[in-house]
């Protein structure tokens, strides 16, 4: 099993029901040869907030409102369902910003 590391920001957090202005991580054991696809739908099964506002599990997409960064990569969305989780991965949800 290995262990990886989830963690979201701003409203991102309260779909994990999480208070928002905290650095809380999620703490998630996966077995080895987990997709990062994978492991967010199964995190979506756990949290509805997080399966309607961050990612649809039966169409592997994320929200276009979210930024995935993988052990501080920019992931694009089309990776999702191709990366490997590795043992320590950690895993950040952003917001996109908009505004002026």
């Amino acid at each position: 099993m290995n262990q990886v590391y989830l963690q979201p920001y701003s409203w991102i957090s309260r779909t994990l029901n999480m208070p928002e202005a905290s650095n809380s991580i999620l703490k998630k054991k996966v077995p080895a040869g987990t997709k990062l696809g994978a492991f967010l739908a199964e995190v979506a099964g756990a949290y509805p907030e997080f399966r309607k506002m961050v990612f649809n599990p039966e169409t592997c997409q994320m929200s276009e409102h979210v930024l995935v960064i993988l052990n501080n990569k920019l992931i694009q969305y089309g990776e999702i369902n191709e990366l490997v989780l590795q043992d320590q991965d950690n895993i950040t949800l952003a917001p996109v910003l908009f505004g002026g």
